[in-house]
Order: structure tokens, then C-alpha cells, then sequence
């Protein structure tokens, strides 16, 4: 073994020390808020993880401005061009030859192409 357990020991005894000597001077810290601003520990808990929603929030929204912009510089104006007339294209073909193309030769006759409802038209 690398280390011998007297020295793990020792070195979680110092580890403690200073953690309780941490513990001590955070009690000193809250004891002079307390007396200073006047509140309770409950009050000065409360404002603290209202201080870290807060800080969270701000952070967010910063977040989401800078993603904001990025995209709004990706995506120019620039890209888009706005006619004033349409583009002229051919009508789409019934739903069925769209789904199966055909040459003009193979198209079947109109009246064995598929109707929107046929039992409307009376077709049935």
C-alpha cells in the first residue's frame, strides 16, 4: 500500500480541524449579519436563496438575449427576397400521380382517376 493508515488518519484529523476552524469563522460571519442588518437567520436564509434565484434568472436571461442575437445575425434579411408576383408553376398533378409519377403516355383516363369523394359526386 502506497499510504499507511496512520497517515489516512492523520490526514482526516487535519482535514477536520480545518473544516471546524471554516465552521467557526462562517458562525462569526452570520452572528455580525445578523446583528448588523437586523434579521433573523430564517430571514437571512430566505434572502440568500432569493439572491441565488435572482442571480439565476439574470444569468438566463442573459442566455437568451445572446442566443437571440446570434441567431438574428445568422439569419439575414438579405437571404430573402419579396416579390411582388408569384412564381409561376405548373398545378400539381392529382394525389394519387403525385404519389406515382407517370409519363403522359402511362396517365390513366380522367374518368378512372381518383375524385376527392366520389359518393359526393355520385360516382359510387
Amino acid at each position: 500500500m502506497k499510504d499507511s493508515l496512520d497517515d489516512v488518519c492523520d490526514r482526516l484529523q487535519e482535514n477536520l480541524g480545518l473544516l471546524d476552524e471554516a465552521i467557526k469563522e462562517l458562525k462569526e460571519a452570520l452572528i455580525n449579519v445578523q446583528e448588523s442588518l437586523g434579521m433573523s437567520v430564517a430571514e437571512i436564509e430566505r434572502a440568500v436563496k432569493q439572491i441565488a434565484k435572482l442571480g439565476a434568472e439574470c444569468l438566463m436571461t442573459k442566455a437568451i438575449e445572446h442566443s437571440l442575437e446570434y441567431e438574428i445575425g445568422r439569419i439575414s434579411l438579405e437571404d430573402y427576397k419579396i416579390r411582388s408576383e408569384p412564381v409561376e408553376r405548373e398545378p400539381l398533378p392529382p394525389y394519387k400521380e403525385r404519389l406515382h409519377p407517370r409519363k403522359n403516355w402511362q396517365r390513366k383516363p380522367y374518368w378512372l382517376r381518383t375524385r376527392s369523394n366520389p359518393q359526393r359526386r355520385g360516382y359510387h
